[in-house]
């Protein structure tokens, strides 16, 4: 399941509270959180209208279901969206441009229009921006929808259990292999992909997946231990109950705990048997 889809539910659900029957204006919509976001709306009951860098991408979104497509490389799209919808036409703007382009956007928004920027350009140039969009009660929020966010845990709960019922659906791929990296970053900076980028590693003896080892091999005494570790630490700081099973003799395992402090086998309550 993609990431891009836990930034734009943090965007559009926990954020901008989009409701059904509100118009949303997507930016740079052929992107992975871009084409993420198309489907969250249209799962939510918008209407999405959206902006992107190639005549491609226009008829890619509007098979998608987009409303109507406007070029996301000038301030032409806020005349086409004005002629076809009128003035501030939008209830939520979700931005990804920079500059005139961020300013022709925020004309754009409605009377208690949410603009929710995800962009960082302007931000760390630290850019000015005018508070006339305010006085139609208009908000401005810039989200940065890492794993430290409070709603970070709860979206991609909320995002997953969405896939299972088949709500939403996998983004577009492309897949590069490691030593064509560069040019995977030079597509990405030129705008000319679609969806998600994906880089591929060699298949190695060394580099072979966890499961696959597992398998095979099974486990050293040496890795058992650092899960175990691990395993314990996690859920110390739950109130999850917690076992650990070893092959290893009994002293072996609680000299380590006495090491360690992290294993949450005590002598006392301990039973190992054959």
């Amino acid at each position: 399941i993609p990431v891009a889809f836990t930034t734009a539910w943090i965007a559009l659900v926990k954020t901008a509270n989009l409701k059904r029957g509100e118009r949303i204006l997507i930016h740079s919509a052929a992107s992975g959180v871009g084409m993420a976001a198309m489907q969250i709306a249209q799962y939510l009951g918008a209407e999405v209208w959206a902006t992107a860098g190639t005549e491609e991408k226009h008829q890619l979104l509007l098979r998608m279901g987009a409303k109507g497509v406007a070029t996301s490389r000038s301030r032409e799209f806020g005349q086409y969206f004005r002629a076809e919808l009128g003035e501030r036409p939008f209830d939520v703007v979700l931005n990804a441009l920079a500059g005139e382009l961020l300013e022709e956007s925020l004309d754009l928004l409605a009377c208690q229009g949410r603009f929710v920027e995800l962009g960082l350009r302007d931000i760390l140039d630290n850019k000015q921006l005018g508070l006339k969009m305010f006085a139609a009660g208009g908000s401005f929020h810039a989200v940065q929808a890492g794993a430290e966010h409070p709603e970070y845990a709860a979206s991609w709960k909320e995002v997953v259990e969405n896939f299972e019922q088949e709500q939403f659906h996998g983004l577009p791929t492309k897949a590069f292999p490691l030593d064509e990296l560069g040019i995977a970053f030079e597509e990405m900076a030129q705008g000319k992909h679609i969806g998600k980028f994906a880089v591929t590693l060699p298949q190695t003896e060394q580099n072979k997946g966890f499961v696959a080892k597992l398998r095979k091999e099974g486990l050293s005494d040496k890795e058992g231990v650092e899960i175990a570790m691990a395993m314990a630490a996690a859920v110390k700081q739950s109130s999850l109950h917690y076992l650990a099973i070893s092959k290893l003799p009994a002293g072996v395992v609680l000299e380590k705990q006495n090491e360690t402090q992290q294993m949450v086998l005590g002598r006392k309550e301990a039973s190992i048997s054959e």
